[in-house]
């Protein structure tokens, strides 16, 4: 199972850290991840990063930096593709992705964030998406 992620430059609250570390164990289990796609942002795409690193270490990472080295964290991938605009980048998540989990910084949607864009992106493309809020709640739509 090919798993991409998204979330916010703010970083992962501890409860939702906790259910993204939940969720991908969960994931791991009941499908066999094989690979994990994020953005290389600071904030919650190098928490991700650690996770799924130090807890399903079998899981080729593939990092998708942004073309735009200020919020980068350069995490070690297992897999580097080539820079590209953040839309961009955050497309070839989605289209490399069977689920794609999210975490944004916000309950509602909100129209300018790149989190909330590709959510609404991953919908669009008819895949499976996890959003795992804030509070730790998570919310699952299987497109499948």
């Amino acid at each position: 199972m090919i798993i991409g992620f998204t979330g916010t430059q703010a970083g992962m609250e501890q409860a939702q850290r906790l259910a993204f570390q939940s969720v991908m164990l969960t994931l791991a289990v009941n499908g066999g991840v094989t690979e994990f796609h994020h953005g290389d942002c600071m904030g919650a795409d190098a928490e991700a990063h650690s996770i799924v690193r130090g807890n399903l270490p079998h899981v080729e990472i593939h990092v998708h930096p942004p073309d735009k080295d200020s919020k980068r964290r350069f995490c070690e991938g297992d897999v580097m593709h080539e820079p590209a605009p953040y839309l961009d980048r955050n497309q070839h998540i989605v289209d490399a992705s069977e689920i794609v989990v999210a975490t944004p910084k916000e309950n509602d949607e909100q129209v300018r964030s790149g989190t909330w864009a590709t959510v609404r992106r991953t919908r669009k493309a008819g895949k499976g998406l996890v959003i795992v809020y804030p509070d730790g709640t998570l919310e699952a739509v299987n497109h499948k």
